[in-house]
């Protein structure tokens, strides 16, 4: 974080992974004196930080802030082994992924008519709603 910060004191997830207004409410924002649209760099003076210890609220913060190292601009990125961003690796790290089924280049081909795929990736999952099923589940 640096001292040209233009995220939000409130609502970025700047401590912690959690904004502030989520970990303390509205009280503390109205408590603080200071705006909803307030940055961060409002509560940073030259390399150091304003103490907001006179809400009860941010006492706590206030002080854990001033292991937070402030010289350096801020910046958001996404490390990975290359450290090039790509989609596919972003995709890869949230996606839940399992081993991959025998079955599944008989489903997901080239050529296959999507609506038949799809019927026929429910039948290996053994997830039709056959009326034994329906029965089941007391719908018929």
């Amino acid at each position: 974080m640096g001292c040209n910060s233009s995220w939000s004191l409130w609502y970025d997830p700047w401590f912690q992974n959690t904004p502030l207004f989520a970990r303390l409410g509205d009280r503390a924002i109205y408590d603080s004196g200071m705006p909803h649209d307030a940055a961060l760099s409002e509560v940073l003076q030259d390399t150091n930080w304003n103490s907001l210890t006179h809400v009860w609220q941010l006492r706590d913060i206030s002080h854990a802030c001033t292991t937070i190292p402030i010289g350096h601009r801020d910046s958001i990125g996404w490390r990975s082994i290359g450290g090039a961003f790509s989609l596919q690796l972003a995709w890869e790290s949230f996606r839940l992924s399992t081993p991959t089924v025998p079955w599944a280049k008989i489903v997901w081909y080239s050529g296959a008519i999507p609506k038949h795929s799809f019927c026929l990736w429910l039948a290996f999952r053994k997830t039709h709603l056959t009326l034994d099923k329906l029965h089941g589940f007391g719908v018929v």
